[in-house]
């Protein structure tokens, strides 16, 4: 049963308790009970939440004789737990790789008009802007940007957002 315990991937224990078949078959019923709630234990440590009362479910509804079916639908349980972590972060790249392109395009727009504005000069201040990744620190920048005359008056501006960012 240590066997059982020491595992941390919770798809391992499906092959550890494929492996462990033969002697959960061979156990009297007290005895099989026994492990099931051991196992319960176990497993809702290593599980979400959302899996949990499924897990147990189908532990407590399995007998010595129907082994490979507890061991099969702990697997699906398991399967869906992994199905829904690799969406959960698929939609988290997805939304931090959106994040990103937004700052990335307001970077952009502000080195561009900084470019435009005031020529080479402003290429210091263009590596400040790039170094910004607020979203909301590029937006006030930009706007009090198309106020600026001078390129000091830029260069006030664009230390006001850092010394905002870094807040």
């Amino acid at each position: 049963m240590f066997y059982l315990d020491q595992t941390v991937d919770p798809l391992e224990l499906v092959v550890r308790l494929r492996k462990l078949a033969g002697v959960l078959k061979g156990m009297t019923p007290e005895q099989f009970r026994q492990v099931t709630v051991w196992l319960k234990n176990v497993i809702k440590r290593k599980l979400p939440v959302h899996l949990r009362e499924e897990v147990e479910r189908v532990l407590e509804e399995n007998d010595p004789r129907e082994v490979e079916k507890m061991i099969t639908n702990i697997e699906r349980a398991l399967d869906e737990m992994k199905r829904q972590a690799v969406m959960e972060g698929v939609l988290r790249g997805k939304a931090e790789g959106e994040a990103r392109g937004k700052v990335e395009a307001k970077q952009d727009a502000i080195c561009k008009y900084l470019r435009r504005r005031f020529g080479d000069a402003s290429a210091g201040l263009q590596r400040k802007v790039r170094e910004m990744t607020s979203l909301e620190v590029l937006d006030g920048v930009m706007e009090e940007l198309f106020a600026a005359n001078t390129l000091e008056e830029a260069r006030a501006i664009i230390r006001d957002g850092i010394e905002r960012f870094m807040q």
